[in-house]
C-alpha cells in the first residue's frame, strides 16, 4: 500500500511503501531523474537496494517501482532479478509515451485521466520542458493539452479547476483545454494566475474540434517545446495529437 495515502492508513497486516515516512516497511528516496527515467533506493528489512531505475520520468513512477520492488521481495524475488525487470519497463500503449516530432517533444498519456494523474503528468512535462530549455533559446515551453476527465461526479467542476490550478502553479507555459468540462480546467489555471492570452479553450470534442486545436497548435508550437496530451479516454484526445503531427 502506499504509506503516503492517508486513506490507505491502519490496514490490517498491510506492507506500506513511503517517501515520507523512513519507519515504513519500503522506505524509498529519489536520488536522481531526468527526462528518460529515474532512479531511486528502497530500505527494507533493515538493508538498502540502492541504484533502482525504471526507464520513465516522474516521481509517481518511483512510488510504482518501489511498489513492485516490495512486491517483488514478497514473491520471492531477489534485488538483482526485481532491478532487471524494473530497468525493462515500457509504457504500454498511450500511457506516457514520449518520442519527437518536428524537434518538438510530444508526452502522449491519452490513455485515461484522474486528477491525481493529471498533476502527476503534469509535474513530469514541466520537468521534460526545464531540461530542454537551454538547448532551444526559442522554445522549450511547456504546453499542456488537457481534456475532460470523466465520471468524477459532482465534484467534477471542482475537481477539473484545480487541475488548472496545478497547471498555473507548476508554469505551464501554454495551455489549451479540449471539451466543456476541461473548461474548469482553463477557469482554475486563469484564477491561480496564468495570462488569459496563454489559455485556448475548445469546448466541444468533436472531429472539427480537434482540427481545430491541432491547428492552433501549429501555429504556437516551436522546436524545443514539450508538448502533453491527456485526458480520459473517451475523449479520445489522441486525435488531436494526430492530426498536429500527421495530417499536415
Amino acid at each position: 500500500m502506499n504509506g503516503d495515502e492517508p486513506l490507505l492508513g491502519g490496514i490490517y497486516s498491510a506492507v506500506y511503501v513511503s517517501r515520507a515516512d523512513a519507519g515504513a516497511d519500503y522506505y524509498y528516496q529519489v536520488t536522481s531523474q531526468d527526462a528518460g527515467g529515474v532512479t531511486f533506493d528502497v530500505s527494507y528489512n533493515g538493508k538498502t537496494a540502492r541504484g533502482l531505475y525504471v526507464p520513465s520520468p516522474g516521481d509517481h513512477i518511483a512510488l510504482d517501482g518501489a511498489l513492485a520492488f516490495a512486491a517483488g521481495i514478497a514473491a520471492g524475488a531477489d534485488e538483482d532479478c526485481i532491478a532487471r525487470g524494473l530497468a525493462k519497463y515500457t509504457p504500454t500503449g498511450m500511457r506516457q509515451h514520449i518520442d519527437e516530432w518536428n524537434g518538438i517533444k510530444i508526452i502522449a498519456d491519452c490513455y485515461n485521466a484522474s486528477p491525481e494523474s493529471m498533476k502527476a503528468s503534469l509535474a513530469v512535462l514541466t520537468a521534460n520542458a526545464v531540461l530542454t530549455a537551454n538547448a532551444a533559446p526559442d522554445g522549450g515551453r511547456a504546453v499542456a493539452v488537457l481534456g475532460d476527465m470523466l465520471e468524477l461526479g459532482v465534484q467534477s467542476p471542482a475537481l477539473h479547476r484545480e487541475v488548472g490550478e496545478e497547471a498555473a502553479r507548476l508554469g505551464v507555459d501554454l495551455l489549451f483545454t479540449f471539451g466543456e468540462g476541461a473548461l474548469e480546467i482553463a477557469a482554475g489555471a486563469e484564477s491561480a494566475g496564468m495570462d488569459s492570452d496563454c489559455i485556448y479553450k475548445i469546448s466541444d470534442t468533436g472531429d472539427s474540434a480537434a482540427a481545430a486545436a491541432a491547428a492552433a497548435l501549429r501555429n504556437e508550437l516551436k522546436p524545443g517545446d514539450t508538448v502533453l496530451f491527456k485526458a480520459s479516454r473517451g475523449t479520445a484526445i489522441e486525435r488531436v495529437m494526430y492530426k498536429l503531427t500527421i495530417d499536415i
